[in-house]
């Protein structure tokens, strides 16, 4: 008698676990702003630093001996103040980018903090120069010395040396999701990114993101992502399309392995 062979069915494909909502993040302006509004008050203490500075130099403070740690002080205080400041700017362009158009107001805008160095310092350096014929040798020297490393330091710290454009960010974005598309990995056009971080997450539940807080985490495009300048693909959950093979093909040995062995087949039953 013929054999009825049913043919069997092939097992249904276990569905891919549906991804957890996104998180409300905290409104990417909001927090730009907050920085900014430190950035401009610690600039305006730094003003005041140096209007101190002029002060004490006017004060003739070079006549009392042992003093001029005072004047030093009140420089030092100036440059610092100046750097905090210009890193908040930093770190708020990164989450919000200047949208002007005009490269010049762009330009203006990402270097804030070289702009506020110069006007922390210039004035006291032209008066050091007016005045400089007053004062004794050594100390004309060294505070030369002082003022110009502190100047130099302050402007090299405050410039912007990679600004992120939402062109050049529009652009990044387009390459990525194109090798991305282009080598078979899942993406939906959103990542996971932290506000004091410089990578951007694909999964959420990366063991990299367990200390973060939801009020520094961001849920946005690849693309918003990028102008942040969160340019940097977490080496865990983001690194490319062979690390997210890697981790499929290791998934698949791990199911592979726990699935109970095969049934023989009816032509080696046969």
């Amino acid at each position: 008698m013929p054999e009825n062979k049913e043919k069997k069915a092939a097992p249904a494909k276990k569905a891919a676990p549906a991804k957890a909502a996104a998180p409300a993040a905290p409104e990417v302006k909001g927090n730009s702003k907050s920085l900014r509004t430190v950035a401009i008050i610690l600039w305006v203490l730094a003003i005041g630093a140096e209007v101190l500075a002029i002060w004490l130099f006017n004060r003739s403070i070079f006549l009392i001996e042992g003093s001029e740690w005072q004047l030093y002080a009140a420089l030092g205080l100036d440059a610092a103040l100046v750097i905090v400041g210009a890193q908040l700017w930093k770190r708020a362009n990164r989450i919000k980018p200047c949208a002007s158009k005009s490269k010049f107001v762009k330009m203006l805008w990402d270097q804030m903090g070289v702009i506020v160095a110069f006007l922390a310092f210039i004035p006291f350096g032209i008066l050091y120069i007016l005045k400089a014929k007053e004062l004794p040798k050594k100390t004309k020297t060294v505070l030369a010395i002082v003022l110009i490393a502190l100047f130099a330091g302050t402007v090299g710290a405050s410039a912007d040396y990679n600004p992120v454009s939402p062109e050049e960010a529009t652009e990044r974005a387009d390459t990525i999701e194109e090798q991305l598309a282009e080598e078979g990995v899942e993406y939906d056009g959103m990542v996971y990114w932290t506000t004091y971080g410089k990578s951007y997450h694909f999964d959420r539940n990366c063991y990299t993101l367990n200390r973060t807080t939801e009020a520094n985490l961001h849920y946005t495009t690849l693309e918003a992502a990028l102008e942040a300048g969160r340019i940097d693909p977490c080496d865990i959950c983001a690194g490319g399309a062979d690390a997210a093979q890697d981790v499929a093909a290791e998934e698949s040995t791990t199911e592979a392995t726990a699935e109970p062995t095969a049934a023989p087949s009816d032509a080696a039953a046969e």
